[in-house]
């Protein structure tokens, strides 16, 4: 259990958290799918963890992957719909945000997305901010569980 509150551009954050969840289910196997969840306290900020076991990409993309435009292999060749703006928009939103966002892959093992940097305080007024980002990532989360083929969802 994390109890720590950070504050930070709900809206925006949103926005990243839900294209990293869309890509880990665009981009996932279809038998036993499955998307971990949970953060880390750090001393002065918190560090959120996405991870899940879909086909994940080759080790010569990886450096690409925040690039405008950059599909990769997989983009190409499994999610024909694929263009090259989410991970991109993530990167430059977190930048205009202050924060720092990484990604770790290997093919067919899965992806780890790794958005850091959330302001932690302890408790201040503007609490309600955090627990946006927490109701719309959940609400966004419980559709998930129900998709066909079922998705195996952890969040800790």
């Amino acid at each position: 259990d994390l109890e720590r509150e950070v504050f930070t551009d709900s809206k925006w954050t949103v926005f990243i958290i839900n294209q990293i969840i869309q890509n880990a289910i665009k981009y996932s196997k279809i038998k036993d799918r499955k998307i971990e969840i949970y953060a880390i306290s750090k001393r002065e900020n918190v560090v959120l963890y996405i991870k899940d076991n879909g086909i994940g990409i080759k080790k010569g993309e990886i450096t690409r992957v925040f690039e405008k435009g950059f599909t990769g292999e997989n983009g190409r060749n499994i999610n024909k719909k694929s263009t090259g703006i989410g991970l991109y928009l993530c990167k430059k939103l977190c930048d205009k945000l202050g924060l720092g966002i990484e990604l770790n892959s290997e093919k067919d093992i899965g992806t780890e997305v790794i958005p850091y940097g959330f302001e932690a305080l302890l408790l201040m007024d503007i609490g309600q901010e955090f627990f946006i980002i927490c109701y719309g990532f959940l609400r966004f989360f419980s559709l998930l569980l129900f998709s066909s083929p079922p998705l195996s969802a952890t969040i800790y």
